[in-house]
């Protein structure tokens, strides 16, 4: 597929957010990287990326024990106005 780089919504935007989404979360590339590899300005793949988050083409899972102490140790910091706090799974309580 051919992008023309321009600044407006083209027809192929959606396609290049998915692309860029693509190389930025499953090929590990950084943004710079994707620009360089597709022809873009560095700005041009950052608002890729953005796009393809904002209408719903990219999905995150954070998996493991340590997932469930991330959402306890947040509640516990907006509850009590804590800086910092961290959790750790136990056999007792693996999802904590």
């Amino acid at each position: 597929m051919a992008f023309d780089g321009g600044n407006g919504e083209q027809e192929g935007d959606r396609e290049f957010a998915m692309h860029a989404a693509w190389l930025y979360h499953a090929a590990s590339l950084t943004q710079a990287e994707i620009a360089a590899r597709l022809g873009f300005a560095p700005a041009k793949a950052h608002r890729s990326l953005a796009r393809a988050a904002r209408e719903g083409l990219v999905r995150v899972y954070v998996e493991g024990a340590a997932a469930g102490c991330i959402a306890l140790a947040e509640a516990l910091i907006a509850r009590f106005g804590l800086r910092f706090c961290r959790l750790c799974p136990t056999s007792a309580s693996p999802g904590c």
